[in-house]
């Protein structure tokens, strides 16, 4: 047998993830989180490049979001004691301890444990959320993530306004 699909080709977005239209829609949204003059910092702890550079370019496209990360759930928790963030945004699958471990030593640390955590994991399984939930995570993001979503679980954690684009 011969046979073969044709598949239209993805255009890359400004950090270099081949995801369809995820430039687009991230510029389409024009979400604004909207606190005054106030800027906030998201730690982001994950190892891949390419989730990265896609949460580099969202966080790029939303005013008074900046966006700091660390690749492993030991620097994630360092970094979390030395910049004091305003929200995290962790893995779950890292490597060395877990996104879970990691979130345990930030909520068990005086310093760390009134900053909210936002899980963020592949897992979509409703059990395993549950589960990790209970570590004392703020919520939960399934990837791949609807980037509105995002934005809304972060400006729910953060309590300030979200301004959405008119229909």
């Amino acid at each position: 047998s011969t046979f073969w699909i044709c598949l239209p080709l993805a255009q890359a977005t400004t950090c270099g993830v081949a995801t369809k239209n995820a430039e687009g829609i991230v510029r389409n949204l024009e979400t604004r989180i909207v606190a005054g003059e106030v800027f906030f910092n998201i730690l982001y702890v994950e190892d891949n490049p390419a989730n990265l550079n896609l949460m580099a370019a969202i966080v790029d496209e939303t005013a008074n979001l900046t966006l700091t990360y660390a690749e492993t759930g030991e620097a994630g928790v360092e970094k979390a004691i030395d910049e004091r963030p305003d929200a995290i945004l962790m893995d779950i699958n890292l490597p060395g301890i877990s996104g879970i471990e990691a979130t345990q030593r930030l909520k068990a640390d005086e310093r760390t444990k009134d900053i909210p955590v936002i899980a963020v994991s592949a897992n979509a399984m409703a059990g395993q959320i549950k589960e990790t939930m209970t570590v004392g995570f703020a919520d939960y993001v399934v990837k791949p993530f609807v980037v509105l979503e995002l934005l809304r679980k972060i400006n729910s954690v953060l309590n300030i306004k979200l301004r959405e684009p008119a229909a």
